[in-house]
């Protein structure tokens, strides 16, 4: 071990204070941001020493960023979410099981209860009736009831906050949902959509149940919904709460006394932002914590051989799509669209970016493939530059250039647009590289003004006509539209395939609809990555979801 790992570890585990680890930083080189954010992130928020990932009933995580908020209603990034999911139980949730050594989603199975104990539909597909579980207590001890729900939806619809996605693309609207019993909500819906059970066991940000009794203590005149409190607060009936929130620092969850689903393995989960990646390795390699989120594929690669540590790695829906607008010359032409497909680098990409990866493979379609409907369609690999070539010369753009935009918060992406711009050159287009910072790549992509974007994604919600709504619908809600699709005869059956309340009829629809937008080819490629967690070799119990974030509730430690 390096004089500077042994000192990182010294400071993780309490054996230096953080006036001695300044001071020993500059002996051995550590540059005083560096020795800061480390001095910063390692003391306990209940005071009396430094945290470790050392105890059995405490796990340390180093994240590269912490929460931006502790409001699901609010958040903006995986950190954010990643405590939503954690902390705020829904009505449902998937049926975990074991394949093969990895526990995972069954997404393919019927959601199971959760908050509620059972469900029903009725009306022709219209009207759900939810039963709650009696008995759920929150953190500070208050029960759960249909009140609790009322307000939380109410919360949504009011403050136009993350919540309004998941509940419109369940077709719950303001107001349809009414208390027919302390334990008893009812929801009435415009038109049948069997979306709704399933949202909610994914999750999708925001639409969470909130104790709005414990939060209506914090609420003002000006703050009716107590939006400034719950920025920095928790009040929910899930598995944890927030004991500390120190932004730019850490977070430090406690397990809930109360929880419904029986007494948390891990009584305190600690969240610390360590920016650079190369530290969070350090720091899980030699102890200092027990999961380092967010590792290149490089970095995860190097774990190989290394004792006491092991990367859980699963299939999942995480995925990089190569998105040609479709709206910018020259890929208004679907000829240039296509010859770009047939150029695609993908298996040098994964054999020299991923380091030949299992989990990192094609997915032939735009749907994943561990959702159901996958089409298995794409008939653009393996790559044919000369029939490419063609394309391109049919199209009359030989010599066009254009530009590939990417951020710089994934390595990996850089490594990935310099493979096509090399694969693209023999058949006549000359792409330009555009690295930008991950403001200036949001308001390009999000802004549907990139010319090319490689965006790293999933769709969350495990259905046949979800994905293609959100990546090639029309309407505010297609959010992922942000390559310009425009097929109408396509987007009017996508719209048909979302209102189909037979799940198999649904599917159906699915694969057809995902084959006809690949003929149009608005992504040249959609190339699954996997879902990768450096940890602990004490670290136990994980298991994958959709939304590929991590449940502390599944985690104990040996």
């Amino acid at each position: 071990m390096g004089r500077e790992e042994q000192l990182i570890r010294e400071l993780v585990d309490g054996r230096v204070t953080r006036a001695q680890f300044m001071r020993r930083a500059a002996a051995v080189g550590i540059s005083f941001s560096t020795a800061s954010w480390l001095a910063a992130c390692g003391g306990s928020s209940k005071g009396g020493g430094a945290t470790s990932g050392g105890s059995r009933g405490r796990l340390t995580m180093a994240v590269a960023a912490t929460p931006t908020t502790l409001d699901p209603e609010f958040s903006s990034s995986p950190q954010d979410r990643e405590i939503d999911v954690a902390i705020y139980d829904r009505f449902t949730q998937f049926k975990i099981v074991d394949t093969g050594g990895t526990r995972q989603a069954d997404l393919k199975s019927p959601p199971q209860p959760l908050l509620a104990t059972s469900w029903k539909v009725s009306n022709g597909g219209r009207r759900y009736t939810f039963d709650l579980k009696p008995g759920v207590k929150s953190y500070v001890g208050n029960e759960l009831t249909t009140a609790d729900v009322i307000w939380s939806w109410d919360r949504v619809f009011d403050l136009q906050s993350q919540g309004l996605f998941p509940l419109n693309v369940s077709s719950v609207a303001k107001g349809g949902y009414r208390a027919v019993g302390k334990y008893t909500l009812e929801v009435n819906l415009p038109s049948p959509n069997p979306l709704l059970p399933i949202v909610l066991a994914t999750p999708v940000p925001g639409a969470v149940i909130y104790d709005s009794t414990e939060v209506k203590k914090h609420a003002t005149a000006d703050d009716k919904w107590a939006r400034k409190w719950l920025a920095s607060h928790t009040a929910s009936f899930g598995p944890y709460h927030a004991e500390s929130y120190q932004p730019g620092q850490q977070a430090m969850f406690v397990a809930n006394p109360n929880y419904h689903g029986g007494k948390p393995a891990l009584s305190e989960v600690i969240y610390k932002e360590i920016p650079d990646p190369a530290n969070r390795l350090s720091l899980l390699t030699t102890g200092g914590v027990d999961i380092a989120e967010d590792l290149s594929a490089d970095l995860r690669n190097s774990l190989k051989g290394k004792s006491g540590v092991r990367v859980e790695s699963v299939p999942g829906n995480l995925a990089i799509a190569f998105g040609l607008n479709n709206s910018i010359k020259p890929f208004d032409d679907p000829n240039v669209r296509r010859a770009v497909a047939y150029a695609m680098p993908d298996d040098e990409i994964i054999k020299t970016v991923y380091f030949g990866d299992p989990t990192v493979r094609l997915f032939k379609g735009y749907v994943a493939d561990t959702f159901p409907a996958y089409p298995d369609y794409w008939p653009y690999q393996p790559s044919n530059l000369d029939k490419a070539k063609s394309l391109v010369q049919k199209a009359g753009k030989s010599g066009t250039s254009f530009e590939i935009s990417y951020t710089t918060t994934y390595p990996e992406h850089e490594k990935i647009a310099q493979l096509i711009q090399t694969a693209l050159e023999p058949i006549g287009l000359k792409a330009q590289l555009n690295k930008q910072t991950p403001a200036k790549y949001q308001e390009q992509y999000y802004g549907h003004k990139a010319q090319s974007v490689l965006v790293q994604d999933a769709a969350f919600v495990a259905d046949s006509a979800y994905p293609l709504y959100l990546w090639f619908g029309r309407g505010k809600g297609a959010v992922g539209n942000w390559i310009n699709y425009a097929n109408r005869g396509v987007q009017d059956r996508i719209d048909a395939a979302l209102g189909e309340p037979d799940l198999g009829k649904r599917e159906q629809m699915g694969v057809s609809i995902d084959k006809a937008i690949v003929d149009d080819v608005p992504w040249a490629m959609y190339l699954g990555i996997g879902f990768h967690v450096p940890m602990s070799d004490k670290v136990k119990g994980f298991a994958w979801r959709p939304h590929n974030l991590i449940h502390f509730r599944d985690l104990s430690k040996a």
